[in-house]
């Protein structure tokens, strides 16, 4: 439980690095099978709370912060995944060097992952379009205005 004030109270868990990885492997398998989450157990036990490291059911918590080791640039962002609007806000500490459009790329796994892992425990509902399901991805937003990082010190 983190708690800014009396008036503000957020339910926050986070994920570890072994999240980050099942992502990107799962990321992979699900453009050829929509069905391939189904085989990553481990993956689908984050948001129920049944992983040892995450032990809180995502059904009782606001925000999810995620550490995203980028791809391209070795350098470490934030994702901070909010259920409740459904959008994943990204925090990058190095954004004069790396632009946006690379830090959607680079966490678009997670934008597409998560909704079927969602839907998958029967923690949200897909959409039907043409009597197929549709899982829609989150929206991503770039938090803009950050305090950030000089000298290349990543």
């Amino acid at each position: 439980m983190v708690r800014y004030s009396n008036a503000i109270n957020l339910r926050v868990t986070t994920t570890d690095f072994l999240f980050r990885s099942l992502i990107r492997k799962i990321f992979e398998a699900i453009s050829d099978d929509d069905n391939a989450i189904a085989d990553e157990i481990t993956l689908l036990e984050y948001p129920l709370g049944d992983y040892m490291h995450c032990k809180i059911p995502w059904r009782d918590i606001d925000h999810i912060l995620i550490p995203i080791m980028m791809e391209v640039h070795a350098h470490w962002i934030l994702g901070d995944f909010d259920l409740k609007k459904k959008c994943l806000n990204i925090y990058n500490s190095y954004g004069f060097h790396i632009k946006d459009r690379q830090l959607v790329e680079d966490v678009q796994a997670f934008a597409v992952v998560i909704p079927h892992m969602l839907v998958k425990i029967g923690f949200w509902k897909s959409n039907m379009v043409d009597g197929k399901e549709r899982i829609e991805p989150l929206d991503v937003n770039i938090i803009q205005h950050l305090p950030q990082q000089e000298n290349g010190l990543v």
